[in-house]
Parts: structure tokens; sequence; C-alpha cells
């Protein structure tokens, strides 16, 4: 099964298991560089869009009837596919798939998104991204989108995390 490190195997873009903030801003941007090799899938966790396991009424009705197996297939073929969810495990070096409702339960050190530190997850119901400091934050917001580059500010995030296994020392709020 491809996975999307292979883009990597060669670049010293990617840290397999990142220790510290810094390590998860290189690994979210290395993927915004990227993006054109990705697509929004929901359950996507960094897999072939070709190899994706889904399920097709859920999507079917999901997207108000839209072939969704012939978009995996023409649109979407050949790219990796990533949820939010799936994003934020895999720039944190988390090793399996997590919900954003997931990721929330593990947060440590909750606070406003506006007093967040790079490096640390945005949440708000049912959707997470990545702060990348200076005001902005990397997510993969939607069915047909990739990773897509936003303001803090000027999105609805409700709390910020860090998570565990980071180490957070040297990252400052805005």
């Amino acid at each position: 099964m491809g996975d999307f490190r292979e883009i990597f195997q060669t670049s010293d873009r990617w840290t397999a298991a990142p220790k510290t903030w810094d390590d998860v801003v290189k690994n979210a941007m290395a993927i915004f560089y990227h993006r054109d090799r990705f697509t929004y899938c929901l359950s996507g966790d960094g897999q072939k869009a070709d190899e994706f396991q889904y399920n097709y009424d859920y999507y079917k009705s999901y997207h108000n009837n839209k072939s969704f197996a012939h978009w995996l297939r023409d649109g979407a073929s050949g790219k990796y596919v990533f949820d939010c969810g799936g994003f934020v495990t895999a720039v944190t070096g988390m090793n399996i798939y997590l919900t954003s409702s997931d990721l929330r339960g593990k947060g440590l050190h909750r606070t406003t998104p506006e007093k967040g530190v790079a490096g640390s997850m945005l949440w708000k119901a049912g959707h997470v991204g990545i702060d990348i400091g200076y005001g902005y934050f990397l997510h993969f917001p939607d069915y047909d989108h990739t990773c897509e580059l936003g303001k803090i500010s000027q999105y609805d995030w409700k709390e910020s995390y860090q998570l565990p296994g980071i180490d957070y020392a040297g990252s400052t709020a805005r």
C-alpha cells in the first residue's frame, strides 16, 4: 500500500518521530509544500486514494449523490488522502489514526487559540488543524480540497492544545 512518506524518503523535510514543536511545524509545512499531491478524504490518513477503503453509501449521501467512487478513481487517483485528524496525527508522529474528538481527548494544556503556540493543535467541533506560528495554521478543510493555509483570527477555532510527546520549549504565543 502506498504511504505519503515515500514523497519524503530522499528529503530532510520530514521528521518521522517529531520531538519538538519545530519538527511538527516543519512536517506540516512539508505537506503544504507538496499539497498538489494530497487531497481531503474522510478517514484518510496518508494512503494513496487508489487503495483507500471507504464506505461508498456514506460518501454518496454525504456528497449530495456525487459519484465519490468516480472522484476517488479519476480526480484523486495517485494522490494521498488525509482528513483533518489524519493530517494532525501524521505531522505529530502518532502511529494511529485519530479523529478530531480523539485528538481533543489527548490534548494537554488547553488554552484559547489566541494564546496557543506554534506546533499546537487547534480544535473546534468536528475539525482540527496545526498552528504554524505567526497567527497562521494549516488544515485539510473538506472534500475535494488539499492542505490549506489560514489565519487563526479569521477561523472559528475554539481551543488550542499542546500534544503529548512534543517539547514546546521555545515556542511562543503570537
